[in-house]
């Protein structure tokens, strides 16, 4: 009943993408997934049930299913990622372990049921190497899959702090979190039984499926194109040793350096750009007329920061600013750090923290709020 149930979800799950508007490269990947997700579940379900003898033709043909889902996760994520590093025409080549087995299994597919069922019977009669061979495999491609996709995606967290000020929508933390929950699955591979390994791993691409219809595009037209043609490197912190290394060919000019510097603290600090909610580096840059390489260079030499932690840094000054006035005496905080630009309540409190080392409720308790409220002009 639990593989019927998993069967039906995971082709729920495809219908609706299918119906989704607009859909997205990882959409595409998603519904190809579950489709394959829904027909290994079939197999696995007939097998476990005893009904495959009534589908001989049938008997055998999940063998090499478990070598797709690593590369389905892999095309999943470098599309949501934008992750083009070899071109998606080759990608297709981490299909090809499911293919040559099954260009193997030719000969067995061929065999009589009656055959087919007599090695499945004695434990692979006649096909003890290739069994362990593809045992092998199948661990090797899960592991190796899930560790790089957990890479990917790391190396995705990083790269929208030199883009974005608000990350929480697009930083893939419930696919990170997911991916956890696959490599233990994977580890336990060697010792489990197979109905609760496959019962695991389809509870995961289910979850996958329900998060994955309400994932919006991370990167829009115009930031994909900047990530392919900008030079920021989002492989580190800024510090000194770092930024001297990484810009050190870098066409920045001292004349040009300032006349940015000069713009971005006249949209920063007079304008309160910091204010937008979806304040993203290309459109700062396009406020300036200026490279978004250059931008993001002056913000990590001039104020050892990325983009991310140095317009927060700015948001999370001028809440404590605001939370003196008494114009926001009877404000919430939530409600102070969403005007500042914050767009939610555990963004705002763990940057907070980050900066000042204690939440925004302990930091009221070190000022005396009535006090500066009363002293400090109504704006």
């Amino acid at each position: 009943m639990v593989f019927i149930f998993g069967i039906c979800i995971s082709l729920f799950l495809a219908f609706l993408l299918l119906l989704k508007r607009g859909k997205s490269g990882a959409d595409k990947v998603l519904f190809a997934w579950l489709i394959i997700l829904g027909l290994h579940q079939s197999l696995f379900y007939l097998d476990y049930s005893g009904d495959i003898l009534g589908y001989g033709f049938l008997t055998g043909v999940i063998i090499p299913f478990p070598l797709l889902h690593g590369p389905f996760l892999f095309m999943y994520t470098s599309h949501l990622i934008e992750f083009n590093k070899y071109g998606r025409i080759n990608n297709w080549i981490h299909f090809l372990p499911f293919l040559l087995v099954n260009v193997y299994l030719i000969d067995f597919y061929s065999l009589p049921t009656e055959q087919k069922l007599f090695v499945f019977a004695n434990e692979g009669k006649g096909y003890e190497t290739f069994i362990k061979v593809n045992w092998i495999m199948i661990v090797i491609s899960g592991l190796a899959y899930t560790l790089w996709n957990l890479a990917l995606i790391k190396r995705h967290q990083k790269k929208i702090r030199t883009r974005f000020s608000n990350i929480d929508r697009i930083n893939l933390k419930w696919l990170q979190y997911l991916i956890y929950g696959l490599l233990s699955i994977w580890i336990i591979v060697p010792f489990g039984e197979d109905y609760h390994i496959f019962f695991a791993a389809t509870l995961f691409v289910s979850l996958i499926g329900v998060f994955g219809i309400q994932q919006g595009h991370i990167f829009s037209n115009q930031s994909s194109l900047e990530i392919k043609n900008d030079n920021i490197n989002e492989e580190s912190e800024p510090n000194g040793a770092n930024i001297n290394i990484r810009y050190a060919k870098s066409g920045l000019t001292e004349e040009k350096r300032q006349l940015i510097k000069i713009g971005l603290l006249k949209l920063i600090d007079d304008e309160k750009l910091f204010l937008e909610p979806e304040l993203s580096l290309s459109f700062l840059s396009s406020r300036l007329d200026i490279q978004s390489n250059y931008v993001s260079q002056l913000i990590n030499e001039e104020f050892g920061k990325s983009f991310y932690d140095y317009i927060n840094s700015k948001r999370v000054n001028e809440f404590k600013h605001r939370i003196a006035l008494p114009k926001y005496g009877d404000y919430k905080l939530i409600e102070v750090a969403y005007d500042c630009g914050f767009n939610s309540k555990s963004t705002f409190n763990r940057v907070f923290k980050r900066m000042n080392g204690v939440t925004p409720s302990e930091y009221l308790k070190t000022i005396d709020v009535e006090n500066l409220q009363k002293n400090n002009p109504k704006k």
